[in-house]
């Protein structure tokens, strides 16, 4: 295991929270506090060596094989860095949050599910705040693996 790995992924804001101007700014480029929040994950995000992803080696090929190609869909719909590692640990409405008009977030989660072959409940896109990447990752996994079996 590395020692040196990154911290948990971290919003900067309490989404439940928001001061009104906040709220109010969400959406506005440049000044919108939206701008502000995503820097700060890019931020993180790039402060993280691809070594972090030895991680997943520990949970084994299959998981490790499902973050990769979990990883390279949300970077290439929801426009995160090429070089973005998402750990286990992470909160997934981070890596699944869409910073733009909300379309590319159901085209992540469509690419998703598509992938493997699985229609996962909209309970489960909606709670993502509520569980890890990790945990995703396995739900997954194991749903593609019992439609697989029926």
């Amino acid at each position: 295991m590395n020692p040196h790995r990154a911290s948990t992924l971290k919003w900067s804001v309490d989404w439940n929270n928001l001061k009104p101007l906040d709220k109010f700014l969400m959406g506005v480029p440049l000044i919108g506090s939206q701008r502000r929040i995503f820097a700060d994950i890019f931020r993180q995000l790039k402060a993280r060596p691809a070594q972090d992803l030895q991680v997943w080696d520990e949970l084994g090929l299959e998981k490790r094989d499902a973050a990769a190609k979990v990883t390279k869909i949300l970077i290439e719909t929801l426009r995160w860095p090429k070089t973005a590692v998402f750990l286990p640990e992470d909160p997934a409405d981070i890596p699944f949050c869409d910073r733009s008009d909300g379309l590319a977030a159901v085209e992540a989660i469509i690419a998703v599910e598509r992938h493997f072959s699985v229609e996962m409940s909209e309970d489960f896109w909606t709670n993502l705040s509520e569980i890890t990447f990790g945990e995703v990752i396995t739900k997954l996994v194991k749903a593609s693996t019992q439609s697989k079996v029926s």
